[in-house]
C-alpha cells in the first residue's frame, strides 16, 4: 500500500466570498461561491459562522473551499449550518501553515474528484471536530485527511462513497488523528492501493477511542491499514463495548 498521494498541495487560494484578512467578521445565511473560496481569513483574521450558515460552492476550478483558515492566529470557528463542495480537488475545511478551526454540528459534503471533506496541513495546524457529518462522493475524495498537524474528531460521523477513500487518514511526519466516539463508513472499493476505513502512514499516528465504529463495505477494502505509521485502539478482549467494528462485504 503506497502513500495516498498529496492532495490540494496549492498555496494560491482564490478570493473569497467572506475574507478576513486580519479582521474578525461573521457569517450567517445562504452564501454561494463560484470558482473561488467561500470563506478565507489569513493574517490572524478570524471568521465565526452561526446555525444558519448555508454555505455552497460550484464551479471547476481546483482549489476552491468552504472554509479555509491559513496561517498561526487565523481562525474559523464553526456552530452548526451545512457546507456543499461541488468542486474538483477542494474541500469544504481547509487547515495550512498553523491556523485553526473549531466546528460543531455542521453538515459537510463534497461531491468532486479528490476532495476531503476535511484537509489539514502543515505543522501547527488543528482541526477540531465534534458532532460533524462528512458526506464524499468523489474518487480518491477521503473524509478527513490530515498531512502535518492535528486532527480530534468527537462524536462526528464520516461516510465516503467514492472508490479509493478513506474515512480518515494520517499521512506523513506530524500528522495526529485522534477520534472519539462517532462512526466511519466507507463504501467504495479499492481503487489503485488507496481506500480503507482508517489509515496512518508515512509516520502519520492515528488513535481509535471511545467507542469509534469503522464500517468498510467497499471490495478490497480494509477497515485499518498501518503503513510505516501507528495506530492504536482497545483491543476486543480488553474493551469489548469499545471495539471498532469492521464488516467486510463484497
Amino acid at each position: 500500500m503506497g502513500v495516498l498521494m498529496t492532495m490540494l498541495a496549492c498555496d494560491v487560494h482564490a478570493q473569497a466570498v467572506i475574507y478576513a484578512n486580519g479582521t474578525n467578521l461573521t457569517a450567517s445565511g445562504t452564501i454561494t461561491a463560484t470558482n473561488q473560496n467561500a470563506l478565507l481569513a489569513v493574517n490572524k483574521g478570524t471568521i465565526t459562522g452561526n446555525n444558519t450558515l448555508n454555505v455552497t460552492v460550484n464551479g471547476t476550478n481546483t482549489f476552491s473551499y468552504g472554509a479555509s483558515a491559513i496561517g498561526v492566529g487565523s481562525l474559523i470557528t464553526l456552530n452548526g449550518g451545512t457546507f456543499v463542495d461541488n468542486n474538483p480537488t477542494s474541500a469544504d475545511l481547509d487547515v495550512r501553515q498553523g491556523a485553526t478551526i473549531n466546528a460543531t454540528g455542521v453538515a459537510f459534503r463534497t461531491t468532486g474528484y479528490n476532495s476531503p471533506g476535511a484537509y489539514i496541513a502543515d505543522p501547527g495546524s488543528s482541526a477540531t471536530l465534534t458532532n460533524d457529518s462528512f458526506n464524499t462522493a468523489g474518487q480518491y475524495s477521503n473524509g478527513v485527511d490530515i498531512t502535518q498537524g492535528n486532527a480530534t474528531l468527537s462524536g462526528s460521523s464520516i461516510k465516503t462513497t467514492g472508490v479509493g477513500s478513506f474515512g480518515v487518514i494520517s499521512q506523513g511526519s506530524g500528522a495526529i488523528a485522534t477520534v472519539t466516539g462517532g462512526s466511519i463508513t466507507v463504501l467504495g472499493a479499492v481503487s489503485g492501493g488507496y481506500g480503507s476505513g482508517v489509515a496512518a502512514e508515512n509516520g502519520g499516528s492515528l488513535t481509535l477511542q471511545g467507542g469509534a465504529i469503522v464500517n468498510v463495505y467497499g471490495a478490497s477494502a480494509p477497515g485499518a491499514l498501518a503503513s510505516a505509521g501507528t495506530q492504536s485502539w482497545p483491543r476486543k478482549t480488553e474493551q469489548p463495548d469499545r471495539w471498532i467494528s469492521c464488516s467486510m462485504r463484497r
